[in-house]
């Protein structure tokens, strides 16, 4: 298996503008896909599957397997939600929560074809107008972002600043004042099943002041900014028992589940 862990001054650009270091060994593999590509060769043939599959771990084999047979269905930029329903057995009926700051959801497939039932929270009330008119069997949450953050709020640390839309005039709920209220109020069992959290530099304020050992959820996925962020959250995450999967796989998210 390539090695991701040395430092180094090569990036990589992806499609949505996010910049990566990578190392030597992940330009090498790259560029070896890159070439299958442009000479047609898409998976390994059959004489040279063992060599390719002994190099990872049962369970991304599994899930690989999962993603393959299912991709089409996934309404999530990277599959998280297959991710989550391959994690719960395909669960039917679970409970989500789910910040976004677009109209892009890790949730959407859940909620559509599974029925889940679920909360979503908004980065912004133009955003949270339009979550009300495309996702009705949720409940919207639409003051969080409005009480709980601010302009002055450690900008220096997470980039790049967000159009928080505090000086517009929103719906609020004024009991709801922090991401532990939102459980208490719209999930009366615990733990619920799934968090999605999208929300570019605000990840961490989210995740300090919750609660875990109330309110846990089985599966957190969590988009981050590659860099110091990145290894905060993983050790947050590991210090309430969580367990990080397919790290060198998922990207500029972090896929999360909690060991009982």
């Amino acid at each position: 298996m390539f090695n991701i862990t040395k430092d180094t001054n090569l990036k990589l650009k992806f499609p949505d503008g996010t910049v990566s270091n990578i190392d030597e060994n992940v330009q090498k593999l790259i560029s070896q896909m890159q070439d299958d590509v442009s000479n047609n060769i898409f998976l390994p043939s059959f004489d040279k599957f063992r060599k390719s599959a002994d190099q990872y771990s049962e369970i991304f084999l599994k899930f690989y397997s999962y993603l393959i047979a299912n991709h089409k269905e996934s309404m999530s930029q990277l599959y998280q939600d297959l991710f989550v329903l391959f994690c719960l057995d395909q669960k039917v009926k679970g409970k989500f929560l789910e910040f976004t700051q677009n109209h892009n959801s890790n949730t959407l497939l859940l909620e559509k074809k599974f029925n889940w039932e679920g909360v979503l929270v908004g980065l912004t009330s133009e955003l949270n107008r339009t979550l009300k008119k495309s996702r009705p069997n949720c409940k919207i949450i639409n003051n969080y972002f409005s009480h709980n953050f601010n302009e002055s709020y450690n900008k220096n640390m997470f980039s790049p600043p967000l159009d928080l839309d505090l000086g517009k005039s929103i719906e609020t709920e004024q009991n709801i004042i922090s991401v532990n209220d939102i459980f208490l109020k719209h999930f009366t069992t615990n733990p619920i099943d799934y968090m999605s959290i999208d929300i570019e530099g605000f990840e961490m304020k989210i995740l300090e002041e919750f609660d875990f050992k109330k309110f846990a959820p089985t599966i957190i996925t969590i988009k981050h900014h590659f860099a110091e962020q990145q290894v905060m959250l993983d050790v947050l995450l590991s210090q309430n028992n969580y367990l990080r999967f397919f790290k060198e796989h998922s990207q500029n998210n972090a896929w999360y589940v909690l060991q009982l």
